[in-house]
């Protein structure tokens, strides 16, 4: 199983991790992907959120993307 750690106080939800996820992924200028929601993270209260730990392979592209180190992935 795959554990997500999202640090909320490094976090300032510019959202890179929900971009990168090829799961729930849905690219703002090109409106290309999937809606935010269907995929494991999502942005709420203006950081990242856990939306659906069951979704996450562990890929750890939402870890490469961040640029705080916000996020942990441990599989």
């Amino acid at each position: 199983m795959v554990e997500i750690t999202i640090y909320e106080d490094k976090c300032h939800g510019c959202g890179n991790c929900v971009i990168m996820c090829p799961i729930g992924a849905k690219n703002p200028q090109t409106g290309a992907g999937k809606p935010q929601g269907e995929g494991p993270l999502g942005i709420e209260n203006g950081v990242a959120a856990i939306i659906d730990k069951d979704k996450c392979t562990g890929c750890g592209m939402c870890v490469k993307a961040c640029p705080v180190e916000a996020i942990e992935v441990v599989r």
